[in-house]
């Protein structure tokens, strides 16, 4: 998937503080940690491989990763099975232009990858294992026009059960090493006076909001 750029190029403003560069998200040029933040907001379903695109995220970031999503719940799968929702996305943008918006930002309509909490956690921790993280994660609601009665409808179900909220924000917070590892030079290593395993697993904090 390439960045859109097409949202932006309007924004004279902010290109003359900004450098704006096309890329694949799925392969970044850049150097590992080289942000403080990765950020990116309902754009991971189009790729191709979004976890591949995320990994690429979690790479080049020093401290920390944000991602604004659908979340993969129960609530959504009644949704599609109801054709209030779909599994492939007709946006705006490639209906018009018939050339951009789809897979990889492509002319084909994307499958809309949906995710859960411990599949983020999944995916960061096993790309980045040698440090520690937090995680946080919040639920809100998003409906098209903000129609009524499924705004009414859709709060309800989120004050009884906010998981079930298409809006779903990820965090993962970079902190250090884990306890068990040190930085001997450009190698993590196990430390020395490691000689089995810990008995103690050590643990990721996760944190749960709605907003």
């Amino acid at each position: 998937m390439v960045v859109d750029l097409l949202h932006v190029r309007g924004a004279t403003a902010a290109e003359a503080l900004t450098t704006w560069e096309q890329q694949d998200a799925q392969a970044l040029t850049y150097a590992d940690d080289s942000f403080d933040i990765a950020f990116v907001s309902e754009a991971l379903h189009h790729c191709r491989s979004p976890h591949r695109a995320l990994t690429e995220m979690v790479r080049v970031a020093r401290k920390a990763v944000i991602v604004i999503e659908s979340r993969d719940s129960l609530a959504m799968k009644v949704a599609r099975r109801l054709r209030l929702s779909s599994e492939y996305e007709f946006n705006n943008l490639l209906l018009t232009t018939r050339t951009h918006g789809g897979a990889d930002f492509g002319p084909v309509p994307n499958y809309v990858y949906r995710w859960t909490e411990r599949e983020f956690i999944k995916t960061v921790a096993s790309f980045d294992p040698a440090h520690q993280h937090d995680f946080w994660f919040f639920h809100g609601l998003k409906v098209p026009g903000q129609r009524q009665p499924w705004v009414s409808l859709g709060n309800a179900l989120l004050t009884v059960a906010p998981k079930q909220a298409n809006l779903f924000g990820m965090v993962a917070l970079i902190g250090g090493l884990q306890p068990y590892l040190d930085a001997d030079g450009p190698e993590t290593r196990l430390r020395p006076e490691v000689s089995r395993r810990p008995e103690a697993r050590p643990a990721s904090r996760v944190h749960a909001v709605r907003v």
